[in-house]
């Protein structure tokens, strides 16, 4: 009778083969979750694209109570929209204003002005100089724009400033 000595396992090379393709696979994975286009990056940007929807939201809702506050004021184009109180129609948000940064169009239904959004994360925010110790990230631009529309534009961008009225 043969004696058969027959052992089973991996040999040194498939040992090898296997280590290598597991650290490319670990290369691969960690480039993509922490380089600039990968998951990190998209989680970020997701959050800040939701942020400018929701505060584009509220800027458009908020239009009516424009067009109310300027009739209830006469209907004067020279009219400043002043102590609005932007506050109460961005809840979760901090609003910084700049003086005289409102005024009407001269068929009363267009506005031209602008204001900076913050997320209400505990930030003291007095002013607008303050907003210079705030990530760009998480400062937004509503600008209201003659023709009507509203832009929200991720960090600071120009607020018009208006003249005194007469």
């Amino acid at each position: 009778m043969k004696n058969r000595n027959t052992q089973s396992g991996i040999t040194l090379i498939a040992l090898v083969v296997t280590i290598v393709v597991l650290l490319i696979l670990a290369g691969i994975t960690i480039a993509f979750v922490l380089s600039d286009g990968g998951i990190f990056q998209a989680a970020k940007d997701a959050k800040v694209e939701q942020m400018r929807a929701t505060i584009m939201d509220y800027a458009i809702q908020m239009a009516p109570t424009l067009t109310t506050k300027y009739y209830a004021l006469g209907g004067n184009t020279n009219v400043y929209l002043t102590n609005l109180d932007l506050q109460k129609f961005f809840p979760g948000f901090k609003v910084i204003e700049k003086e005289h940064a409102w005024t009407v169009g001269t068929d009363g239904k267009v506005f031209r002005g602008g204001f900076y959004v913050v997320p209400d994360e505990g930030y003291e925010i007095s002013s607008f100089e303050d907003l210079s110790t705030i990530d760009g990230d998480k400062i937004f631009t509503v600008n209201f724009e003659e023709n009507g529309q509203v832009r929200v534009e991720k960090g600071i961008q120009d607020v018009p400033m208006m003249p005194e009225p007469k």
